[in-house]
């Protein structure tokens, strides 16, 4: 399964695609969160990528899941670039509400959280977003708990890159540094 960040532009149509996806997902459930939940998420989106104004160092992105023909929306952000800090910040992470499962929460948040980090380290080393660290909002308890996981694991196995949670912000530097293989 490929994964993909996709930048949510305007009036194409792919932001009405998320969200009729999601609420085919919340309607699914009954024990899962109020559809009106999704308003949230979904005007900021609409807000930011509606807006002809926006710079192309900022916007809205969607976590793409491909599976041969199937594609699911796995998750929301927005990513801005920093370009005095060189630093690539992401913030505002919304999950797909399948992945809002109590009894596999821990699995869902390892794999988004996996997938999201790939793509947003993959976006500060190429193309006009290079960045030498990435800031990443931890939403909840569980990203933060995974986070510092990860960030304690990943701090054993390199010295390349600086890693540490702070507040509620993993910080990675160095990624200038890394090598392509």
């Amino acid at each position: 399964m490929d994964h993909l960040l996709k930048r949510i532009i305007g009036t194409d149509g792919f932001l009405e695609d998320v969200k009729k996806n999601w609420t085919a997902q919340i309607n699914a459930d009954d024990d899962g969160m109020p559809v009106e939940q999704l308003d949230v998420y979904f005007n900021q989106a609409v807000r930011i990528s509606s807006n002809t104004n926006v710079p192309d160092d900022k916007g809205m992105f969607v976590l793409v899941a491909e599976d041969d023909e199937t594609l699911s929306y796995d998750a929301m952000c927005y990513i801005n670039h920093a370009f005095v800090k060189n630093e690539l910040r992401v913030v505002n992470i919304y999950l797909a509400p399948r992945f809002d499962d109590r009894e596999h929460m821990q699995i869902n948040i390892a794999r988004v959280f996996a997938h999201l980090l790939s793509r947003f380290v993959s976006l500060a080393r190429h193309g006009k977003w290079q960045s030498s660290s990435l800031k990443m909002y931890l939403p909840d308890t569980e990203f933060r708990n995974f986070a510092s996981l990860f960030a304690s694991q990943l701090q054993l196995q390199t010295h390349v890159l600086g890693v540490e949670i702070i507040g509620n912000w993993l910080h990675i530097s160095g990624l200038d540094t890394l090598q392509d293989t």
